[in-house]
């Protein structure tokens, strides 16, 4: 069986390491050699650069949904920790994200998911602040009244 170090080319650049060679002509050579590591890895692996994917959210409730894809494919479960968004992070039916997804054993997740418009609801809703109780434009972290006093 072939070894990984086989099928790397060899360049120029990359002269074997000498014991007369200075230091920096080996330091050259051990970064070229893991740069070819990489390329070889990479194109191995398969990987390919994550694509970004458009959809509407088809249902969220309770810190997950699903997402229905542009392209007409399967739809795709999202988890409210992809979501990039600061504060409370949801998503509202038919608002439209970009997003990347992999395949799991349950079928296909996101990875990632940014609101791409925000929905009507958003601007014309009141929020509940968790630290001070009241409704209002602001949430938690950004707070300027004192904390609500518990019984």
């Amino acid at each position: 069986m072939p070894s990984v170090f086989s099928s790397i080319k060899k360049s120029k650049s990359l002269e074997p390491l000498q014991n007369n060679s200075s230091s920096s002509s080996n330091v050259k050579y051990i970064k070229g050699l893991i740069e070819e590591l990489i390329n070889y890895s990479i194109k191995k692996s398969g990987d390919k650069p994550k694509e970004n994917k458009k959809g509407k959210c088809k249902f969220f409730a309770n810190g997950w949904g699903y997402i229905t894809p542009d392209d007409g494919g399967q739809d795709v479960y999202v988890y409210q920790k992809v979501i990039a968004k600061k504060g409370f992070r949801d998503l509202i039916k038919n608002q439209e994200v970009e997003f990347h997804s992999k395949m799991s054993n349950k079928g296909e997740e996101a990875t990632y998911v940014k609101v791409v418009r925000h929905h009507r609801r958003h601007f014309f809703c009141e929020i509940r602040c968790f630290n001070c109780g009241r409704f209002g434009n602001h949430i938690a972290t950004n707070c300027q009244n004192s904390k609500r006093i518990s019984k």
